[in-house]
């Protein structure tokens, strides 16, 4: 089942923005608690052995003012604590493989929003040596479950090879296609490979602005060749 670009492309990268637009941070207490668009994640990086839960506040929507949490609003993931980071989000991480767990978020007029993430799946690279050709497509089959259903969203899966991205966004597949077209503009020889499962849903209990939630693993990266 094909999904919207937007929850394919868009939401997976806002995190990584407010790194851009962290100065710009306001205090929640200065715009109206029910427009405030909350962004959560629970994920694990193989590379680490460590699970992050990350919470994000917006206004507005997802590329609204970021907001820093006045005194009086409190975010909590599993009933710990998050610090927040100079990047812009609220993170609490944990040592090893987490599945999923709860965030409660407390704003300013007293209002409770409880959600929950469950059924983050393991993903990995195959053993054997990967060889990507600048003339011929390749197709990588994963270590691991097809994609398929988690809650009201699919399963997807990223593959990003020097600044080039392959997505696999359908139920029951098991491999992403690396266009070879798109490797034309890379340096032969080495490039390191970075795998994510993912999927994106909306929150059960939201502002009137809204809010997602994404579960994601990410395996161990993996060195790659490239070759005409």
């Amino acid at each position: 089942m094909k999904k919207s670009v937007f929850h394919c492309l868009v939401l997976p990268l806002v995190v990584a923005l407010t790194v851009l637009f962290s100065a710009c941070a306001e205090e929640s207490s200065t715009v109206d608690q029910t427009r405030i668009y909350t962004i959560y994640e629970v994920f694990h990086d193989a590379n680490e052995g460590k699970t992050y839960a990350r919470a994000t506040f917006r206004f507005g929507n997802a590329l609204g003012t970021l907001l820093r949490l006045s005194t009086g609003a409190s975010v909590t993931f599993n009933g710990d604590a998050m610090a927040y980071q100079p990047a812009g989000y609220y993170e609490k991480a944990y040592e090893g493989v987490l599945t999923g767990g709860t965030f409660v978020y407390d704003d300013l007029d007293g209002n409770t929003y409880t959600n929950s993430v469950s059924g983050i799946k393991p993903i990995a690279f195959p053993a054997d040596s990967i060889s990507l050709s600048k003339s011929a497509d390749y197709e990588l089959t994963w270590v691991g479950d097809p994609l398929g259903p988690n809650g009201p969203s699919t399963e997807n899966v990223g593959l990003l090879v020097s600044a080039k991205l392959f997505l696999e966004l359908d139920a029951n597949a098991t491999s992403v296609k690396v266009n070879s077209s798109q490797l034309a503009s890379l340096t032969n020889g080495p490039a390191i490979a970075v795998m994510d499962r993912y999927f994106i849903r909306e929150l059960a209990e939201k502002t009137d602005a809204g809010g997602s939630i994404t579960g994601k693993y990410r395996a161990l990266n993996k060195a790659v060749q490239i070759t005409d």
